[in-house]
């Protein structure tokens, strides 16, 4: 098995890093919703917010195990591949339609 690019600890501290910035991502999010008297469920519902917040969540994911040895370089190489390979596809599609 190979030795993890980082350690115990050093993934700890990534973790608290990654958290940090969602949530102030988060308090952003809202803080323009509420700046642009938009609503949260018209932005949520109407548009492709959920796939792109997946898309993030995947990649971020991957990312981690990835830095962490837990998933071998081919795997990572072939997930984040196969994202981008949906991705513009998807947008594709939606400049097709009318």
């Amino acid at each position: 098995m190979e030795q993890p690019i980082i350690s115990g600890n050093q993934f700890i501290y990534l973790a608290i890093i990654i958290c940090g910035a969602l949530l102030i991502g988060w308090i952003w999010f809202f803080y323009v919703l509420k700046k642009n008297n938009e609503s949260v469920r018209d932005m949520l519902v109407g548009s492709s917010f959920l796939q792109i917040f997946t898309i993030v969540l995947v990649v971020g994911a991957t990312g981690i195990l990835g830095i962490t040895g837990i998933l071998k370089g081919e795997l990572v190489s072939t997930l984040l591949g196969s994202i981008v390979g949906y991705v513009l596809g998807t947008s594709r599609r939606q400049d097709k339609q009318p």
